[in-house]
């Protein structure tokens, strides 16, 4: 996987504050980036529907996506 197509974010970022994950991941994959790992998915609220969404919407972009409070993310 080449560095200058990949991207970690990490959920609990203050940008999430007043963008979605869904935005970024599509002017991610506009820029032509191809890889994108989402973390801390259970510190962004309605984690799930955005990530859904971003699968939906960009089906070319591949995601991870990983939490590190799995008792969080399985409620």
């Amino acid at each position: 996987m080449p560095v200058n197509e990949a991207a970690y974010v990490s959920l609990d970022n203050l940008y999430f504050s007043s963008n979605t994950l869904v935005d970024f991941a599509e002017t991610f994959f506009s820029n032509g980036d191809k890889y994108l790992h989402i973390d801390e998915v259970q510190k962004y609220l309605n984690w799930s529907i955005e990530v859904k969404n971003t699968y939906g919407n960009l089906p070319e972009l591949k995601h991870s996506v990983s939490g590190s409070s799995i008792t969080e993310i399985l409620e």
